[in-house]
């Protein structure tokens, strides 16, 4: 089976990036250690580059039409620090065929709770940070992707 770079690309999202289905209660989300964020998180103090790990399933008929199957991934991505993204190099298995050096770019919004959403096309998750934005996770949104990702601060932007 052969997959189109086409196709893997709104996966990444949640490639991390994808895009997140993640629970939240309260108004701040504590960090690690158990103390809250110290500031708001804001899209400009979120950016920079993380590494992602992700996984997950395609389920038949799912609203990006990739193939149906078990998803994994590692890549970067990079937050703009105004909204948008790169995935500069991503690796991903989808039901086991292997496509390397997947790009893409996309959109990102945060929320002072340290919440938010990022998105590839039609492809959407829920995120939020924790570690005082030192990492953020996220689940996708859209049908028929059932995916959860990591990104861990490789870099802040300058």
């Amino acid at each position: 089976m052969k997959i189109k770079s086409r196709l893997s690309i709104p996966t990444i999202l949640v490639a991390l990036i994808a895009t997140l289905a993640v629970s939240f209660h309260g108004p701040v989300r504590a960090a690690d250690d158990g103390k809250p964020h110290e500031k708001a998180c804001t899209v400009e103090n979120v950016a920079g580059a993380y590494g992602a790990i992700g996984s997950g399933t395609f389920l038949p008929g799912n609203a990006v039409g990739v193939p149906p199957g078990p998803f994994a991934t590692v890549g970067r991505v990079e937050l703009d620090g105004h909204g948008g993204f790169l995935v500069t190099s991503q690796t991903a298995s989808f039901n086991g065929v292997i496509v390397r050096n997947i790009a893409g770019q996309g959109t990102y919004a945060v929320n002072t709770d340290c919440t938010g959403q990022i998105a590839i096309g039609s492809d959407t998750a829920d995120m939020i940070f924790v570690d005082n934005g030192n990492e953020f996770d996220a689940t996708d949104t859209t049908s028929g992707l059932i995916t959860t990702f990591v990104f861990k601060r490789i870099t802040t932007q300058k």
